[in-house]
């Protein structure tokens, strides 16, 4: 019995792992370096994750990370857990500092369900009549099965003449 949880985890982690991957792009392009205006912030294992604007300092643009993954089930829920840990791992070994979200949006691809039926019934005979007592019910459940499709732009922050001579807690709260 318990060979048999070991092989079904190992091929639920196995399923899970390959449900989704981040694919990496790299940008090419005159406009490389850029400086936006500011945005919203937050840092997941290192990297700044930008959106709703883009950092307020220069950044050159590396590339594009895209990510297509299961939403929904138990899986989606495992897979979404660390979505932006795994742009954060993609990221560093890209050589980047930060992301900026592109486009972020989810799509049903499909619904799964299942449903149940029961009857019973009765039935006496007397003689030459025969009555019958018949009742049913059923139940089923549907879900949807989605898939979320991401995307970021990865960027390497530059130094800007700026604040690079500035004290050091000064060149922090800059970036």
């Amino acid at each position: 019995m318990n060979i048999i949880r070991v092989a079904i985890f190992a091929l639920m982690t196995l399923i899970a792992s390959t449900v989704s991957a981040q694919e990496f792009t790299a940008f090419e392009g005159k406009n490389a370096v850029r400086e936006g205006d500011g945005g919203a912030k937050k840092t997941v294992d290192g990297i700044d994750f930008w959106s709703d604007g883009a950092p307020p300092y220069k950044f050159q643009v590396l590339g594009f990370i895209t990510d297509r993954r299961h939403k929904s089930g138990l899986f989606g829920l495992v897979r979404m857990a660390s979505l932006e840990s795994d742009f954060a791992e993609v990221a560093k070994s890209k050589g980047g500092d930060a992301v900026i979200l592109v486009s972020s949006d989810s799509e049903t691809v499909g619904a799964v369900g299942a449903s149940n039926g029961m009857a019973t019934g009765t039935a006496n005979s007397y003689g030459n009549s025969t009555s019958a007592n018949v009742s049913g019910f059923s139940t089923g459940v549907t879900s949807a099965v989605q898939k979320q499709n991401t995307k970021y732009v990865l960027i390497k922050y530059l130094k800007d003449s700026t604040t690079e001579n500035l004290p050091l807690q000064i060149q922090q709260v800059a970036k």
